[in-house]
Order: structure tokens, then C-alpha cells, then sequence
């Protein structure tokens, strides 16, 4: 079987912000736990995954860029 798109390297950065979400919800790090308002209500938290989580399915299935390409190619269209 071959693998068609490498989606860890392809989507890093979307892959990377649910995984900081979820390594703050295993640390305790949400409001109701840590008492810190910067951490966020827990239920915040998992609308914003569950947000993220959508956007990337979605990316995936129309083969849409990732956040990485979308900087890439506005980089290159402003000839930075």
C-alpha cells in the first residue's frame, strides 16, 4: 500500500495546535483545574478542538493547503 499524502508533515502546524490543546487538557491547564482564567474554560477548550478538528478533516478531503503552504505561497506572492 502507498501512501498518498504524508497529512503529519503536510498539516504539522494544524496537527501541532490540537496537540497543544490536548497536552494542556492532560496537564490540568483549564480554568476549572488551575484556577488561571489564561488557560481557558474546558468546554472552550473542546469547542476549539472540535473546531480545529473540522477545518482539518475538511482540509484533508478537498485536499485544501495546509496553514504552512498558505504562508509559502503569500511569502512568494509578495516577493519577500
Amino acid at each position: 500500500m502507498v501512501k498518498e499524502v504524508d497529512v503529519r508533515k503536510k498539516y504539522s502546524h494544524e496537527l501541532n495546535e490540537m496537540y497543544y490543546i490536548l497536552k494542556n487538557l492532560e496537564n490540568d491547564r483549564y480554568y476549572e483545574k488551575s484556577g488561571a482564567m489564561s488557560d481557558g474554560f474546558l468546554a472552550t477548550n473542546i469547542q476549539k478542538f472540535r473546531k480545529q478538528f473540522d477545518e482539518l478533516i475538511n482540509k484533508i478531503e478537498y485536499d485544501k493547503d495546509s496553514v504552512d503552504e498558505e504562508i509559502f505561497k503569500a511569502i512568494d506572492k509578495a516577493g519577500i
